[in-house]
C-alpha cells in the first residue's frame, strides 16, 4: 500500500492513517513524502505539499516520476509489485488517482476527501481496479455532491467504485477505519 499525505501534513500522517486500517501486518507500507516541503507558521514545523498552482503541469510530471520510481525500488527490493493500492488524503488522494492511473494494471484507490483529477480522461481512469471513495459528512472542501460525480466518472470508465460517508469534517478520521479494512480485506 503506497500512501499520499495531505496538503501541510508528512508522510508520517498518512503512514498513521495506513497503519491504523492495516493492523495485522499482512501489507507492505510505503508514505511517501511530497516533494514541496515548507515550514508551519505556528510551530516551525515541517510539512510538504504535491502541488501549488505555478508550473502545474511540470508539478505533475515530477510527483509521477517520483512515486514511480518509490514504486519501482519497492518493487526491486521486495520482489514484490508495489502499488497494489494507492491511498490518501485531500490533495494526496488526487495525487493517488494520478498515481494508480500511470500504474496502470488494476490497481485499487483508497481516497478520502480528495477528488479525481480533472485531466484523468475515462481512458486513463478505466486502468483502475476499483475504488473507495470516504468523506466526512461535514466535508465542506470534498462535498457530496463531488463524490457522486468522482463515483459517476468512474462508473462510466468501468471502474467498480464504492462510496463511504462517515462523520466528520474534511479528514481521513478514525470512522472512515473499518470501512477502509473492509476493503482491504477483499483485496487480500
Amino acid at each position: 500500500m503506497v500512501g499520499c499525505h495531505g496538503y501541510a501534513e508528512n508522510a508520517e500522517d498518512q503512514m498513521a492513517r495506513m497503519r491504523r486500517v492495516a493492523a495485522d501486518d499482512s501489507w507492505l507500507l510505503c508514505s511517501i513524502q511530497a516533494l514541496h516541503p515548507f515550514f508551519t507558521r505556528a510551530d516551525g514545523g515541517i510539512v510538504a505539499g504535491w502541488l501549488t498552482s505555478l508550473d502545474r503541469p511540470l508539478a505533475i510530471g515530477d510527483n509521477l516520476r517520483y512515486i514511480g520510481l518509490v514504486a519501482a525500488t519497492l518493487e526491486e527490493g521486495y520482489s514484490i509489485r508495489p502499488g497494489r493500492v494507492f491511498c490518501g488524503f485531500s490533495q494526496g488522494a488526487t495525487m493517488a488517482y494520478r498515481a494508480a492511473a500511470d500504474a496502470g494494471g488494476g490497481v485499487h484507490v483508497i481516497a478520502a476527501g480528495g477528488g479525481i483529477p480533472d485531466e484523468l480522461d475515462a481512458d486513463r481512469l478505466a486502468r483502475l481496479g476499483g475504488v473507495l471513495i470516504g468523506r466526512g459528512n461535514r466535508d465542506r472542501r470534498y462535498g457530496e455532491e463531488a463524490m457522486l460525480r468522482d463515483a459517476a466518472r468512474l462508473g462510466d470508465a468501468g471502474v467498480p467504485a464504492s462510496t463511504a460517508t462517515f462523520e466528520g469534517i474534511h479528514e481521513w478520521g478514525e470512522a472512515f477505519d473499518p470501512v477502509v479494512r473492509d476493503y482491504l480485506a477483499v483485496l487480500e
